[in-house]
C-alpha cells in the first residue's frame, strides 16, 4: 500500500480525489470491485472481517473499523464520544449505519454526540472502467476540524489482483 497524498479541506468542502489504477494493470485487466475505509489517522487498522449479516456493535467496536454489506446498528449504551467506522463493501446496494444510509463502496465515521449518533464524515466513490482509464474517483465530506482522516481505497480486478492505496486528509477551517 502507499500513501497517495496528504491533503487540507475545510469541513464544508466536498473534495474529490481521484487514484489512478492503470498502471499497475496490464492492458487486458479490468476493475471489478471496490471499496473505501474511513477513519481517523489514529484508528487501529482494520481486522479483515466483513460483516455480511446484519451487526448490532458492542461496547468493545469503540473506535473498530466495520466493513459490512449489511446494516450496522449501534451500540444502545454508548457514551458520547464513542466512534464507529464503516465502510459498505457491497457493490450494488446501500446500508444502513446507526440509521445514516452509506451508499455502495461509501464509508462513514458515526460518533455518539449529545446521546445520538451524527456522522462526523463520510465517502462516496465512483468506479471508471474505460480503456485506458482504471480509477476510483473518491468524494471525501465533511469531518471535524482539527483532525486527519486515513481514506484507504481497495481494487479488485477480473485477473485476480488486489490493489491498494491511501491519502490523509487534514480538516481545518481558513
Amino acid at each position: 500500500m502507499s500513501i497517495l497524498g496528504k491533503y487540507t479541506k475545510q469541513p464544508v468542502e466536498v473534495e474529490v480525489y481521484s487514484i489512478q489504477f492503470v498502471d499497475d494493470m496490464e492492458p487486458t485487466d479490468n476493475l471489478l470491485t471496490s471499496f473505501t475505509i474511513l477513519a481517523r489517522s489514529t484508528a487501529a487498522a482494520w481486522d479483515q472481517v466483513v460483516q455480511a449479516a446484519p451487526y448490532t456493535t458492542t461496547a468493545t467496536d469503540d473506535g473498530r473499523i466495520i466493513a459490512a454489506t449489511s446494516s450496522v446498528t449501534g451500540y444502545a449504551s454508548a457514551a458520547d464520544g464513542y466512534v464507529l467506522y464503516i465502510a459498505n463493501k457491497s457493490q450494488n446496494a446501500a446500508i444502513t449505519a446507526c440509521g445514516y444510509s452509506i451508499p455502495a463502496r461509501g464509508a462513514a465515521v458515526i460518533r455518539r454526540l449529545y446521546g445520538a449518533w451524527v456522522v462526523e464524515a463520510s465517502t462516496t466513490s465512483v468506479m471508471i472502467d474505460s480503456t485506458g482509464d482504471q480509477r476510483v474517483r473518491t468524494f471525501v465530506t465533511g469531518g471535524t476540524v482539527g483532525l486527519k482522516y486515513k481514506v484507504q481505497v481497495a481494487i479488485t480486478t477480473n485477473e485476480g489482483r488486489t490493489l491498494q492505496d491511501e491519502f490523509t486528509v487534514a480538516i481545518k477551517e481558513v
